[in-house]
């Protein structure tokens, strides 16, 4: 099973912001060298700070988003005969 959550309306970004974020991020990585399993946690920092923090609060509410439909998944489930 495959399920596919957006991040909650409340909490998007304009996607053009986004994109000129990650680009941004991304060049100071290769900037400064950083790669393997250093990369993912240096984009999100970085990415935290290009956008003041609205990406930190995306990415938690898609979090908690993504807790609740995985609630909702398995309280479904639970009730299916096996």
């Amino acid at each position: 099973m495959v399920l596919c959550n957006p991040v909650p309306a409340s909490h998007a970004m304009p996607p053009d912001v986004v994109a000129a974020a990650v680009r941004r991020a991304e060049e100071r990585a290769e900037r400064e060298g950083v790669r393997g399993k250093a990369l993912t946690p240096f984009l999100l920092s970085a990415l935290a700070e290009e956008t003041a923090g609205a990406s930190l609060e995306a990415n938690l509410a898609l979090l908690e988003a993504n807790a609740a439909l995985a609630a909702e998944v398995a309280a479904e489930l639970a009730g299916r005969p096996r």
